[in-house]
């Protein structure tokens, strides 16, 4: 596992801005989807939200610097991976210092950009043969 969060914050550091110095990893946990829902939004889910139209997939808690993953999440696929990265995208948003006490949602931009990112590079190519 540590393995993976390496090579996964190298990966987002040479594809991004942050700066990953390999010194330090967040802990993984993986949780129900109450408890994960509960993290994200306590007793104040927000109105503009019904429940059960939208799925928190992972939360990064920078308090216990730990990522939390619904435990239906299997890391060893693309998605899991890119979910991971997501995720590992704010630990090192919090780490470089960027909007640790501002709005989270100024720090998903960046997260769902390098998950794009990732997924894309993790898309099996076609080889065209030449003629």
């Amino acid at each position: 596992m540590q393995e993976l969060l390496v090579s996964l914050l190298f990966w987002i550091s040479s594809h991004s801005m942050l700066m990953y110095d390999g010194n330090s990893v967040p802990k993984l946990a993986f949780i129900t989807e109450q408890h994960l829902n509960s993290m994200a939004f306590g007793n104040n889910h927000p109105s503009a939200i019904r429940a059960g139209e939208y799925q928190v997939s992972g939360l990064y808690n920078p308090k216990m610097q730990t990522i939390f993953l619904l435990q239906s999440t299997n890391i060893d696929t693309a998605s899991g991976k890119a979910l991971l990265v997501h995720e590992l995208v704010h630990y090192l948003q919090y780490q470089n210092g960027q909007n640790p006490n501002g709005s989270i949602a100024e720090l998903e931009p960046l997260a769902y950009g390098v998950e794009a990112l990732f997924n894309n590079a993790s898309q099996p190519r076609n080889s065209v043969l030449a003629q």
